[in-house]
């Protein structure tokens, strides 16, 4: 193939909307005619600030629930206590510090610690149970009404949620002991509103909309970072609220406002991701979703199908779909032809591994993340109770583990970078040789150049992302055996911070999960996922919570630590499953 013809192949196949052009590059609408101005573009430079926000305010509350919980558990074990014994009433003002001297040292008692746990298991089924329903629904409305209406529901559910804290923390006088009810209300309306999980799966679905296949392993860690920092940094801010206020309420006042600021910047300043002419295609009579395709959505078996291997003639149907793409990107001209090559761009898939790859992956995946939220709860209690930790000496860890899992991240990016950015000349330098035909995917690295991606390197990228995911699931297993060694502070924040290695499966093992299925599917993957997160957080807690409250009455509550850690270490072995296909 002559230079001149490379040349005019490259330039045409570069101007196709497709799986491997990012919005975060792209300056023109559909047909190449309308520049869009810079804040109508949508950019992962507009989803992180934004991110940083919400994560910010769930970092607000992340401690200060668990306090709230611990403290209306207490109010309520010697309220009832006081009347069976015919003592005077042990009150604790929410607005204030308590009215007793010794009530932070009396609400740190087995009892205690038990009930809270139990409550907090309760409030989590109420937002996770109606999540595993609606999360596939609202996966594809993403898809095909835009990312920015399911960001506007999230962020409702999560202010509802903290008014009824509110509330209840106000009028405790009338609540009594029904404040379960009312606090398992706003978990209810969270939930059925899509909550935390329906809130990451979009913000994921965004930054994949914004990048490249390539890129995307560095945008999640961006994305990681982001959600690491803004909890990390609101998790003291809470502490030093309280202390500053004596007024637990007023963390929940903040986070009020706070979320109605999301909820304005993505309404009127934030730029939907799903091109304006996929959404009114999808608005077309044979596009409509049917009561049949509602229904399935809401089966939570239909969700996680996709994960499931693709029967042999679908298989068939996705390899001729992407011989015909390879086909048209060498033979296209700027005809009629162009809007099936986009339809068939959206069925190609970036890497090709084993047809159960995608299956044992978010079987690790669950693993991960039913560490994550098994430990939510059980770490402050943990700390509280055996390290007697404050809330803003809790904040303080959360800051320093934030902080050394965002630097982390930083340094992975800019080594994956450089693995990749070595790869990309290796490649061209190839290319450069005489090896023009490829049977490999073009696309644009960080700097606008046309890179070839051959089969061989995918094979290789696909390795390297494994190999890190068995790394950092290797590191936390670890890290989860230190917590329970631990016998004083130092020795957990050590754990802590030993930990923060581990971050890198979370964010890589994502992006090879979207990778594993055609662009169109993005969005349906994510709210899979999300479903599955969803599932976790049921099981885990139910397993976690109440193995941490029976443990903490027999005095050994550390064993919990080691559970976390060989349930890490099985998910080491089930990377070694996955093999890219040669």
């Amino acid at each position: 193939m002559s230079s001149s013809a490379s040349s005019s192949k490259f330039k045409d196949d570069i101007e196709e909307n497709n799986e491997f052009t990012p919005f975060l590059n792209k300056n023109k609408n559909n047909d190449n005619k309308i520049l869009l101005p810079w804040y109508q573009t949508p950019s992962i430079y507009f989803i992180l600030p934004a991110f940083f926000l919400i994560s910010f305010t769930i970092g607000l509350e992340l401690t200060a629930r668990v306090k709230f919980n611990v403290q209306i558990v207490c109010q309520n074990y010697y309220y009832s206590k006081s009347e069976q014994e015919q003592q005077p009433h042990f009150l604790i003002n929410f607005n204030n510090k308590f009215n007793n001297n010794d009530g932070d040292e009396m609400c740190d008692i087995p009892e205690i610690q038990s009930i809270a746990s139990e409550l907090m298991l309760i409030l989590n089924l109420c937002s996770a149970i109606p999540g595993i329903f609606v999360l596939g629904l609202f996966g594809s409305l993403s898809d095909r009404k835009g990312r920015r209406i399911i960001l506007l529901l999230a962020a409702t559910g999560f202010g509802l949620n903290s008014l009824t804290v509110i509330f209840v923390g106000n009028f405790w006088e009338y609540v009594g002991s029904n404040y379960s009810k009312y606090l398992m209300l706003g978990y209810l309306l969270d939930g059925f509103l899509g909550g935390l999980l329906s809130l990451f799966a979009t913000i994921h679905a965004y930054a994949a909309d914004c990048s490249t296949p390539k890129q995307r392993s560095i945008i999640f860690g961006w994305v990681q970072g982001a959600m690491l920092m803004g909890i990390a940094l609101g998790s003291v801010t809470s502490g030093l609220i309280v202390e500053a206020t004596n007024n637990i309420i007023s963390v929940f006042y903040l986070s009020i406002i706070l979320f109605v600021i999301f909820f304005l910047f993505v309404l009127f300043i934030l730029p939907e991701s799903v091109s304006f002419d996929k959404r009114l295609e999808n608005h077309q009579p044979g596009n409509l979703i049917s009561w049949k395709q509602f229904s399935e959505l809401l089966n939570i078996f239909t969700q996680l199908s996709i994960f499931l291997p693709k029967k042999s003639n679908q298989l068939n149907q996705l390899n001729q779909l992407n011989q015909l793409n390879q086909l048209n990107r060498e033979q296209q001209q700027q005809t009629s032809e162009e809007g099936q090559q986009r339809k068939n761009d959206d069925e190609e898939v970036f890497l090709n591994a084993g047809k159960y790859s995608l299956l044992i992956l978010i079987c690790t995946y669950f693993i991960l993340i039913s560490s994550a939220f098994g430990i939510q709860t059980v770490m402050f209690l943990y700390t509280s109770y055996v390290f007697k930790w404050s809330l803003i000496e809790q904040g303080y860890y959360i800051l320093f583990a934030g902080i050394s899992r965002a630097v982390v991240l930083a340094l992975f990016a800019e080594l994956t970078r450089f693995v990749k950015r070595r790869s990309n000349d290796k490649n061209n330098k190839n290319n450069n040789n005489g090896n023009d035909g490829n049977d490999g995917n073009i696309i644009d690295d960080d700097n606008n150049n046309i890179i070839i991606i051959d089969e061989k390197e995918k094979r290789n990228g696909l390795l390297y992302d494994i190999w890190l995911i068995r790394f950092g699931l290797l590191i936390d297993s670890v890290a989860f055996f230190i917590y329970g060694l631990a016998t004083n502070s130092i020795t957990f924040i050590f754990g802590g911070f030993f930990g923060s290695f581990g971050i890198i499966a979370n964010s890589t093992i994502k992006s090879v999960q979207t990778n594993l299925v055609p662009s169109s599917q993005v969005g349906q993957l994510l709210g899979a996922i999300s479903a599955v997160e969803n599932i976790a957080r049921i099981i885990s807690p139910i397993v976690l919570n109440s193995m941490y409250s029976y443990l903490v009455v027999t005095t050994t509550p550390n064993v919990v630590w080691y559970t976390i850690s060989g349930m890490l270490f099985f998910g080491v072995i089930l990377m070694f499953l996955i093999v890219p296909k040669k």
